[in-house]
């Protein structure tokens, strides 16, 4: 962990973080309000939240499949 985000970005990292949960705390009120407007809402904002999940999910995903990637393109090369 220590190598992927030393001491000196600690500050950059944490405004990023706290950025990214302004904007979702930001987000939920709307939600809510759109939510509480009517029944069949509900089943939109639900939708809304599980797409916002999956391209959360993305990223992580992404990480772990390039190393793989490339370790399969390398080894086929060297075939």
């Amino acid at each position: 962990m220590v190598f992927r985000f030393p001491a000196e970005h600690f500050n950059r990292l944490l405004g990023i973080m706290s950025t990214v949960s302004a904007v979702a705390s930001l987000l939920q009120f709307p939600l809510f309000l759109w939510e509480a407007s009517s029944l069949q809402n509900v089943l939109y904002v639900n939708i809304f939240d599980s797409a916002c999940l999956a391209l959360a999910m993305i990223h992580p995903l992404l990480l772990v499949v390039t190393p793989i990637q490339k370790y399969f393109l390398k080894e086929k090369n060297t075939s």
